[in-house]
């Protein structure tokens, strides 16, 4: 018998059709989500998935000034998300994690394409107690890629009431293009609609083991205890862990990380204190801003929650009030210049209950890009005195 040899052109579109195939099969074989577009399609949604480019080592600030999706810390956030390396693993821990609204389906949407196109693996922590029956077969559904985990209580301290509030993301491995190494992003944000359209902010820390360590041994804690491998719910007194400028507090703890840092503080000549929090309850941390601007120091407070009712001393501060979230306190007193910035609102429990992180960082150069985010928050025409009918209730 007599065979026609086919065109080379011909032999290699048949050998590609058949490799195609091939690799179809075995996505879906390991479980990939996979689009069957064409290949040109497909490269295009690669490069609309821009990287952070090549930051520095160390902390820098993102924020969201109520700007959504478009804000710096939405876009940084799909970014750190776009440079994880082929093979990378990205933690997501956070209270709750909603998947409505043009923020929250570009931030899945770039997830689920670095899983499938760079077999990035995706676990998301949340407490799955915080959903109604509905929200959580939406979140599943949308984060079908990720495993996903959650304590009945909060994972560190399991107290009947308390919450998994703290909210980091990591990413194990950076792309080389991207400075490679790992990079922590600690917020104050729930990855939310809603809370992409408040005020937010979050440090990024890139290629720092020091800190990036700490964040795994928590991680891992959280995942032995929600797996069924022991919870350790022993309340450590608490310290700042890190060896740089850049240092990060977990919580619950018996010490408070705010107070521990403004105690020492001596305002006698002058100084700068702003603290951003959705609440400012807890009886410490008003003395210690009291006591502090007796002595000297200018104190501004941004709240969103105030109750203009509560008695003196509380009538003193003089917070101003707005549509927040953040949670941060700035400190410039002598040659002191540093952030405190997370998760922790400043309620009479919440340290010793719930799960929480705070970073502080010395760097100047964040230290600086927060002076000028909280000026703008306390310059704006929003932010009103909570006695004179700003209070968000």
């Amino acid at each position: 018998m007599r065979l026609t040899a086919r065109p080379a052109g011909t032999r290699r579109a048949v050998r590609d059709n058949i490799r195609a195939v091939v690799l179809v099969a075995a996505l879906l074989l390991t479980g990939y989500a996979v689009s069957i577009a064409p290949p040109a399609a497909q490269a295009a949604s690669v490069r609309d998935c821009p990287g952070i480019g090549l930051p520095p080592n160390g902390p820098r600030m993102m924020q969201d000034e109520h700007g959504g999706a478009g804000s710096q810390l939405a876009l940084g956030i799909n970014a750190l998300i776009c440079s994880a390396d082929d093979g990378a693993t990205i933690d997501i821990k956070s209270w709750f994690v909603t998947v409505r609204g043009t923020a929250m389906t570009r931030m899945i949407s770039v997830l689920r394409l670095m899983h499938a196109y760079h077999h990035v693996h995706v676990n998301v922590f949340i407490a799955k107690s915080w959903y109604t029956p509905q929200q959580w077969s939406e979140f599943r559904q949308a984060f079908s890629f990720a495993t996903v985990w959650s304590c009945a209580r909060a994972c560190m301290s399991g107290i009947p009431g308390s919450i998994d509030h703290s909210k980091w993301m990591t990413v194990s491995r950076l792309r080389a293009r991207n400075g490679g190494g790992t990079v922590v992003l600690s917020t104050s944000l729930n990855p939310s609609g809603e809370q992409f359209d408040s005020g937010q902010s979050g440090i990024a820390v890139f290629r720092d083991p020091t800190v990036y360590a700490p964040f795994q041994r928590e991680w891992n804690a959280y995942v032995s205890c929600a797996s069924g491998h022991g919870c350790n719910h022993v309340i450590p007194t608490g310290q700042w862990q890190g060896l740089y400028r850049t240092k990060v507090w977990f919580e619950p703890s018996k010490l408070d990380p705010t107070h521990e840092a403004l105690k020492t503080l001596n305002c006698s000549h002058g100084g700068l204190i702003d603290v951003m929090s959705l609440y400012l309850y807890r009886t410490t941390i008003l003395s210690d801003l009291l006591r502090l601007r007796a002595q000297g120091c200018r104190v501004n407070v941004i709240l969103e929650h105030w109750d203009p009712s509560k008695p003196a001393p509380w009538t003193q501060l003089h917070p101003k009030c707005a549509f927040n979230h953040d949670k941060m306190v700035l400190i410039g007193v002598g040659s002191l210049h540093e952030v405190i910035a997370g998760s922790q609102d400043q309620t009479p429990s919440e340290v010793l209950d719930d799960d929480n992180q705070m970073v502080m960082t010395t760097n100047p150069y964040t230290v600086a890009h927060y002076w000028r985010y909280f000026n703008d928050g306390w310059a704006t025409s929003s932010a009103q005195h909570c006695s004179t009918g700003g209070y968000f209730g």
